[in-house]
């Protein structure tokens, strides 16, 4: 049996087998794959990481630029309290890429009666740069003993006695708001007692009743406070209390009477811009009676004439009144 046993080659004899350790090009391309997913999840991670939630890009400074009357710790406090809530929840509000700049201009505006007109915008990579341009205050309004500045539009936007800081090249003039003005009543009762002539009445029954044809057509926004004669109603911020046209009218008529006559305003009166009616009061204490549905230059130029060529400078500081509401008719006493 053991002659046809098979001999058993020797160990050197035998044939040589060799693994392949290498990854098939499947598996390869697998691998390479989720390397890169890897690769590219942790580079999103850190990005985002270092975007929204490093210190690197959370508003450090607040640039505060044109502000007067609005001191800057307050206008910083409105924005860092604007800021202070998370954005979706977990980024920092005050983080440049979802820095609320929107929302910061909205409150400065409702907080700042003062504020004319605001920008808000952010400076790579952590700074928010604050604009601020104020209201010009042209006029002091004052009712029941209350004075506050109102805008070229009307609208009240601050007490008078508060730390408003102005250009002290411009004057700002005062009118004060009666529901009764008594001077009123007794210019107008003299101004009648003067017209003798029927031709005189009859022309200004026509001339009272276009005007208020004329006051129906143009009647300004009502606003608190019964302008017009009403009853009078404490003021208080963004009110408006009166019409731009009133207000142009006023301050164009106190502008024409400095640079055309002698005369010094000291401030103005009036029962309310539906009555159209401005009094003005001099620093000797006449009265001037200006109609603001009649041209204002008009009004300045009879008021000049009269001065010049019927009164003379000796007479002017004598007068009591001087009534230019009826056109180019003039009354005086």
């Amino acid at each position: 049996m053991t002659f046809f046993r098979k001999k058993r080659k020797k160990l050197w004899q035998r044939p040589k087998t060799f693994r392949n350790n290498r990854l098939s090009p499947r598996r390869r391309n697998k691998f390479a794959g989720i390397s890169k997913v890897i690769v590219i999840a942790g580079a999103i991670f850190f990005v985002a990481y270092f975007l929204f939630f490093s210190q690197f890009f959370l508003i450090k400074e607040i640039e505060i630029n044109g502000n007067r009357s609005i001191s800057s710790e307050k206008i910083e406090n409105i924005a860092m309290l604007e800021m202070s809530d998370a954005t979706l929840g977990f980024i920092s509000g005050n983080n440049f890429f979802f820095n609320k700049s929107e929302m910061v201009k909205s409150a400065l505006a409702e907080n700042f009666s003062e504020i004319k007109f605001v920008e808000v915008k952010r400076v790579f990579p952590n700074v928010l740069e604050i604009k601020i341009v104020e209201k010009e205050p042209t006029i002091i309004w004052c009712r029941l003993d209350d004075c506050y500045y109102i805008d070229n539009n009307g609208v009240v936007f601050t007490r008078a006695d508060s730390n408003l800081e102005m250009n002290t090249d411009k004057r700002i003039i005062k009118i004060i708001e009666e529901e009764k003005i008594i001077e009123e009543e007794i210019a107008r009762e003299e101004t009648k007692e003067e017209k003798i002539t029927e031709e005189e009445l009859a022309e200004e029954e026509i001339r009272e009743e276009k005007i208020t044809k004329e006051e129906k057509i143009k009647s300004p926004p009502p606003d608190k406070g019964g302008v017009g004669g009403g009853i009078l109603n404490p003021m208080e911020i963004n009110d408006k209390v009166s019409d731009s046209d009133f207000i142009n009218f006023a301050l164009k008529i106190d502008r024409e009477v400095k640079r055309t006559t002698m005369l010094k305003i000291k401030f103005y009166k009036t029962k309310g811009t539906k009555t159209r009616e401005l009094i003005a009061y001099t620093d000797k204490n006449t009265r001037l009676y200006f109609n603001a549905m009649e041209d204002a230059d008009l009004q300045v130029k009879y008021l000049k004439d009269l001065l010049l060529k019927e009164i003379g400078k000796d007479k002017i500081d004598s007068l009591e009144y001087i009534y230019l509401e009826s056109g180019s008719r003039v009354f005086y006493k």
